[in-house]
């Protein structure tokens, strides 16, 4: 069923009180009754009951309608508020509702980025591992496991004479972000690595390169 045109109710100046009588026009899913004084606010009551504040206008010949909110939620002096702003943003010629799903995108967009900056060397290693985990036999995988393994545990075979086993190569940069794992960084860590463990480092290097490029 067709909203209610304007022009078919009288426009009274919204109180609390007046919000509180509205109701739904009998025999109509729907009443929309308007304020004189905000332009475009009106008071959406429907058959079951349901409040809800809402603007409309017209923008480039068409009308548009948007939701503001609950009644119960937006007092009347906040509603007339997002009316004006909204009002404002259509006499601009912008429609509202790109103007917030543009803003909705701008903000998951940063926070898809923000998590992805967070993400560490490790919890991206353990996600790669576990993906490529099927293709892979289980000695081929903890042979990639043990590589960023931290050292200290109980040996289970030989530890060149330390009586706990040693990190894994590639451990030292678990703890990283792996939006900090530059060319610099990783040149710094094949350094150390190759200092004490030139093979097993050579081997990680390569892991990591592909993996990570």
């Amino acid at each position: 069923m067709a909203p209610t045109p304007k022009a078919a109710m009288a426009k009274e100046n919204f109180t609390a009180e007046r919000l509180r009588s509205y109701q739904c026009e009998s025999g109509k899913q729907q009443t929309i009754h308007w304020d004189a004084k905000t332009p475009g606010l009106g008071l959406r009551v429907t058959q079951s009951g349901t409040r809800t504040y809402v603007f409309e206008s017209r923008l480039f010949g068409k009308t548009i309608r948007i939701k503001i909110g609950d009644p119960r939620s937006w007092d009347l002096s906040k509603a007339r508020v997002e009316a004006g702003r909204l009002k404002t943003s259509i006499d601009q010629g912008l429609d509202p509702r790109e103007l917030k799903a543009k803003a909705q995108a701008e903000h998951e967009a940063k926070a898809v980025a923000e998590a992805a900056r967070a993400v560490t060397v490790g919890e991206a290693w353990a996600a790669c591992l576990e993906d490529r985990r099927p293709h892979w036999g289980e000695r081929h995988y903890q042979d990639y496991v043990k590589k960023a393994q931290a050292g200290g545990q109980p040996p289970i075979r030989g530890t060149r004479g330390r009586g706990e086993t040693i990190a894994g190569p590639l451990y030292s940069l678990m703890s990283m972000r792996l939006c900090e794992l530059d060319s610099p960084r990783l040149e710094a860590w094949a350094s150390r690595e190759a200092a004490v463990r030139q093979t097993s480092a050579q081997l990680a290097w390569h892991l990591l390169k592909g993996f990570f490029t």
